[in-house]
């Protein structure tokens, strides 16, 4: 038995001018802010973290996208993200896929989500499962927070208790969240959900410019009620 939990501060978020920018996970720590290169978030960041205290690594991603009327614009259906391992080869948070980013310097980073326990002490454990299918052995009581906020309404988050497989890359769509409550995340607000917090992105009724900003924060999670 899992749980799907997620809470929110009263913080509002503003998002900086959309330049179709796109980062992969920039590692940074809340004392020291984000490097130069992306000074224009700090504020953006700082709004999504007032209510976390953590002296942890933290990594951001961001997606600013133009998205069309009917269309999703990040990854539908109902799933995890897992924990993200710094320094893995491929990002396999959607099927298999793997997503790759320059940083200014123009060296490829690889890394990857997974659906697997963290050792204690923040050190990654040698995978017991391949990601896929069958990954039910799993009890994802390892804490590390995920955190979104968007400029547009396109996720829905779902809180709850919850159990079954986790499929390919953490895709949760054969279970049944009927008896989950659901969430719509709203614009300029952030969302701070545990490792199992389970979310999916919907299509959006309109063509848009949408920004969205994930952070994963390691090793830490608020008191949830």
């Amino acid at each position: 038995m899992y749980r799907s939990v997620m809470t929110s501060n009263n913080t509002q978020v503003f998002f900086p001018e959309f330049k179709a920018e796109r980062i992969h996970m920039q590692k940074f720590h809340k004392e020291e802010g984000l490097p130069e290169y992306l000074r224009r978030w700090q504020d953006t960041v700082d709004a999504m973290l007032v209510d976390v205290d953590t002296d942890n690594p933290i990594f951001i991603m961001i997606d600013q996208g133009i998205v069309k009327a009917g269309q999703p614009h990040r990854r539908p259906g109902h799933h995890i993200d897992g924990y993200w391992i710094e320094g893995i080869s491929a990002h396999r948070s959607d099927r298999g896929g793997s997503h790759q980013t320059r940083a200014p310097n123009h060296h490829t980073h690889r890394q990857t989500h997974t659906f697997r326990e963290p050792s204690p002490g923040g050190h990654e454990n040698r995978p017991r499962h391949a990601i896929g299918s069958g990954d039910s052995e799993l009890f994802l009581n390892h804490p590390e927070a995920i955190i979104l906020a968007s400029d547009v309404s396109g996720c829905i988050g779902y809180t709850g208790s919850w159990t079954g497989e986790i499929g390919d890359g953490g895709d949760l769509e054969h279970l049944d969240l009927s008896h989950m409550e659901k969430h719509v995340l709203q614009p300029n607000h952030s969302y701070i959900g545990n490792v199992g917090f389970i979310h999916e992105s919907v299509p959006i009724d309109f063509d848009c410019q949408r920004t969205l900003v994930r952070l994963n924060v390691k090793n830490w999670e608020p008191k949830f009620q």
